[in-house]
């Protein structure tokens, strides 16, 4: 199936967009995508200290359904790459 034809299906069903059906993605700590761990993201992931769910976004780095010291240090340990 191509991405176009599963895009189709999720966006047919109402599911919303693909990061929920997807769900969670581990990462370095690049929340917000821009290619460099910096302080945005290290202020993103503060900022969301504490927060328990499913659908928490890219905030929740090691996709464990809380927002704590871990998500925190995969961030301080990155910081600075690719920036």
């Amino acid at each position: 199936m191509y991405l176009y034809d599963a895009w189709s299906n999720i966006y047919n069903a109402g599911v919303g967009d693909l990061a929920t059906y997807i769900g969670c993605v581990e990462h370095n700590g690049d929340v917000d995508a821009s290619g460099c761990v910096d302080d945005a993201d290290l202020l993103s992931v503060l900022f969301g200290f504490g927060s328990t769910g499913s659908y928490l976004g890219r905030v929740d780095v090691n996709c464990d359904g809380i927002v704590d010291d871990a998500d925190l240090l995969i961030v301080l340990f990155n910081f600075g790459s690719g920036c």
